[in-house]
């Protein structure tokens, strides 16, 4: 992820799979159009420099490396609150706990820019 205007997604990957059909493509809700569309993982939720930054000319990809380092835990993360949802009561390690709090912090933030850009 270095290069100006790159495709980047603001709902992970390893999330999109979770709603992902084997064999089949994503089904995405448009809320501009109010139709369903099909989109390859790689496609969905995601834009062009989304998560870069440019200042005077220079690109700085500082939200897309802070990003990764929780993206990369999240199958983790995913895991241990599946066995959290099996159980009554459950204490999360404070490594997942953080990991989940960055990355709903992080969907807040752009769901926040998405509903700006849409209006």
């Amino acid at each position: 992820m270095n290069n100006k205007n790159e495709r980047q997604h603001y709902v992970s990957q390893v999330l999109l799979k979770r709603f992902k059909t084997t064999g089949k493509s994503l089904r995405c809700y448009q809320i501009q159009t109010g139709l369903w569309k099909s989109k390859r993982i790689e496609r969905a939720c995601s834009a062009r420099g989304y998560n870069q930054l440019l200042v005077g000319g220079n690109m700085n990809n500082a939200i897309e490396d802070s990003f990764s380092k929780v993206e990369t835990n999240l199958p983790d993360t995913f895991k241990a609150l599946e066995i959290a949802a099996n159980h009554q009561t459950t204490n999360l390690p404070k490594e997942i706990y953080e990991n989940i709090c960055s990355y709903c912090t992080f969907l807040l933030g752009t769901s926040l820019l998405q509903s700006r850009e849409l209006w």
